[in-house]
């Protein structure tokens, strides 16, 4: 049985890539008007018990938020952020009270929509889901992924820059009906290891024959079309994360039919892996040329987070506080993001904040892997498989961009880590 909110779910994952990913306001702002008549409608729904509390520090992350917005004395301010005074007192702006958030308006802003997130995964994580529901969500994230490579490739084939021909982000590089081929990439390789999973699953399930009976043919072909679409947006960091991606998808599935004493060797290799790539991508950012520009921002950023370590400069105040670090006018493009979404939070939300917000979804997903190597249904054993791998994916690119400050990946990546943290559970021998 498939409820009414996973529906509506599915539903918002296949129409909110079109409008450049929900970047605009509009369509930011219906995108979270839907999300949260879905988590009202997923709130009707069982839920699982479950001992773990992992959803505590999310809620503490939310209650730091809103603890930025309440309004200190000045002395207790600048006891708490003495760098706030400062910027403030040379700004000229006289006060005997003021928020920790150097620009409430836009942290207030930020919580509304970080919030919606936040609630709608922790009530994807704590429900119940039904094979049907996994099946569901996962075709939708397939057929996302296949649009959007197909919309890149009809581009590129057509030599048009634009959607739709007259209509669109003017890119270089292909960017499927998204604003920059960055945000295709990162949307695709969330996408591909689902579809390779989901495709395992049904062809052991019902032969490889069904596939060309079915409308399911087509689900059949999409890692392809997907592969080339990451091809295709000429991403660096996409490109890296989709190796690991599959790497990881590749592995984790062999370790699973491996002699038990080779598995720490797997694990070992992994991590070399995984250590290469983030050096060999740490090196080839930090390059002369355009690449050095991002290695400028990581450095102002760093710069800003040590003037606010502990509680941050408050939620979405990024752009605006790293302008106050720029002294040399090397490039003089608006930096929106710190292009590394970890640096970015720490930024905002200091340590303390970014303790709230990791810890929890790193133990949730340890936790998640090891509990998935024991399962044996065929659904859990290769989906399964697929959404962590996706998951791994989005965390790897975060390191080199800023792909969760869009809200559709966002969307996806909430979807992704929250199905793979519940579908181990599905048909679980009591």
């Amino acid at each position: 049985m498939i409820r009414p909110g996973i529906y509506l779910l599915a539903l918002l994952v296949l129409l909110a890539p079109p409008p450049m990913g929900c970047v605009h306001c509009w369509s930011f702002y219906t995108l979270l008007v839907l999300m949260n008549i879905t988590s009202l409608l997923l709130l009707r729904d069982k839920r699982e018990e479950r001992r773990e509390k992992y959803h505590l520090f999310l809620y503490g992350f939310l209650a730091l938020g809103l603890f930025q917005l309440l309004p200190l004395p000045k002395f207790l301010l600048k006891l708490i952020s003495p760098s706030a005074v400062k910027l403030l007192t040379r700004a000229g702006v006289q006060f005997k009270f003021h928020p920790l958030s150097l620009l409430p308006a836009s942290s207030f802003l930020y919580m509304i929509g970080f919030s919606s997130f936040v609630f709608l995964g922790i009530i994807l994580w704590k429900r119940k889901w039904t094979r049907e529901e996994y099946l569901l969500l996962a075709r939708a994230i397939i057929l996302t992924g296949l649009v959007q490579s197909l919309f890149s490739i009809l581009k590129f084939a057509g030599k048009s820059r634009r959607v739709f021909v007259v209509w669109g982000p003017y890119t270089i590089f292909p960017s499927g009906t998204l604003r920059n081929p960055d945000h295709l990439s990162a949307l695709l390789e969330i996408t591909l290891p689902v579809a390779l999973g989901y495709l395992i699953y049904k062809i052991k399930r019902d032969g490889i024959g069904f596939f060309l009976r079915s409308w399911e043919f087509v689900l059949l072909v999409s890692p392809i079309f997907i592969l080339g679409g990451i091809f295709l947006s000429g991403s660096r960091a996409g490109l890296a994360a989709t190796f690991l991606s599959l790497y990881a998808f590749a592995q984790i599935l062999v370790q699973r039919i491996s002699h038990t004493g080779y598995r720490r060797g797997y694990r070992q290799i992994f991590l070399l892996f995984l250590a290469v790539i983030l050096i060999l991508g740490g090196l080839f950012t930090f390059k002369k040329g355009v690449p050095a520009v991002r290695h400028k921002i990581w450095s102002l950023s760093l710069k800003a987070f040590y003037s606010y370590p502990v509680f941050g400069s408050g939620m979405g105040t990024f752009p605006d506080l790293i302008e106050t670090y720029r002294k040399e006018p090397e490039f003089t493009a608006l930096i929106e993001h710190a292009h590394n979404d970890y640096l970015e939070i720490l930024t905002e939300a200091g340590i303390m904040g970014g303790f709230l917000l990791f810890y929890p979804l790193l133990m949730v997903f340890y936790r998640t892997y090891k509990e998935w190597e024991t399962r044996r249904y065929p659904l859990v054993k290769y989906v399964g498989a697929g959404l962590i791998s996706s998951v791994i994916a989005a965390v790897f690119h975060s390191f080199f961009d800023f792909p969760l400050r869009v809200p559709v990946i966002s969307l996806l990546f909430v979807l992704s880590f929250s199905a793979a943290s519940t579908i181990i559970h599905l048909r679980r021998r009591r």
